[in-house]
């Protein structure tokens, strides 16, 4: 069900949820982004890069039993010797909660850590993706 603005007390924008019977679709709160439509269910569906960071935020966001359209994730190019060789996902929740994921692209290897900066999850995704750099000069 959705909330209206007239829902939302004085001086607030509320954000609206998505309801599956009527396709309302989400409008985000001041400072967040909304999350992606398409949600990659599983490893196995990572065929891009945009699928990756999709699979990433709503791993990370399970870990902690987040809702992956109320908090953002950020991504760091990781390099080697100048060339690029993965990239590191961080994802802020509520109070110090911070939770971080690592692609190594040579490996195609992906790395999950929990708040306390734990690894919890080893991954190998089932297709070889290229970092941006490389796939930008592949096309």
């Amino acid at each position: 069900m959705t909330r209206s603005l007239d829902d939302a007390p004085r001086g607030q924008t509320p954000l609206r949820t998505h309801d599956q019977d009527n396709g309302t679709t989400l409008q985000p709160q001041r400072g967040l982004t909304p999350f992606p439509p398409a949600m990659t269910c599983s490893l196995n569906d990572v065929r891009t890069l945009d699928d990756l960071r999709s699979y990433v935020h709503r791993r990370l966001c399970e870990k902690e039993n987040l809702l992956p359209d109320q908090f953002r994730m950020t991504e760091m190019q990781l390099t080697r010797r100048g060339r690029e060789c993965g990239l590191q996902f961080s994802l802020q929740g509520p109070r110090s909660v911070r939770l971080g994921a690592i692609w190594a692209a040579d490996h195609n290897l992906l790395y999950f850590y929990d708040a306390q900066g734990v690894r919890y999850a080893k991954e190998r995704l089932k297709l070889r993706l290229l970092p941006e750099c490389q796939a930008r000069r592949a096309a």
